[in-house]
């Protein structure tokens, strides 16, 4: 009757068909690691969200980014550059980032693609017969 039911009817259904499937290691494992990997963030954090832990809200999320480009900041700006901890920052910075489109129900492949394609056509306009 309600969008909850729902919800919860087709996680019992999907439940009962994965009960004898050896595939299925676990909830977080289960999610493709060939899909894209923005796609499988935005379901794994879904997934973290329902099962496990709550990941930050959207705002939460956002203060968690501001730390972590400050952090990144420090990083660039340090003497010694220090690329693994610039990879760790960038790593959470896109978490971060996944996990406020996934709140707010923003498909991020879609927005990357779309985005790549202002800048080729910025550099490169397509070529009118």
């Amino acid at each position: 009757d309600t969008a909850d039911e729902v919800l919860s009817n087709w996680d019992d259904i999907k439940k009962k068909e994965k009960e004898n499937q050896s595939w299925v290691e676990s909830p977080l494992r289960e999610i493709p690691p060939e899909l894209p990997a923005l796609t499988r963030a935005s379901k794994i954090l879904k997934k973290q969200d329902k099962l496990y832990e709550k990941t930050p809200d959207i705002n939460g999320s956002i203060s968690l980014l501001k730390q972590v480009v400050c952090d990144m900041e420090n990083v660039v700006n340090s003497e010694e550059a220090d690329k693994e901890k610039l990879e760790k920052n960038v790593a959470d910075a896109l978490l971060l980032v996944s996990n406020i489109a996934m709140k707010s129900k923003i498909h991020t492949e879609q927005l990357m693609t779309d985005e790549i394609e202002k800048i080729i056509d910025k550099y490169e306009p397509k070529c009118t017969k």
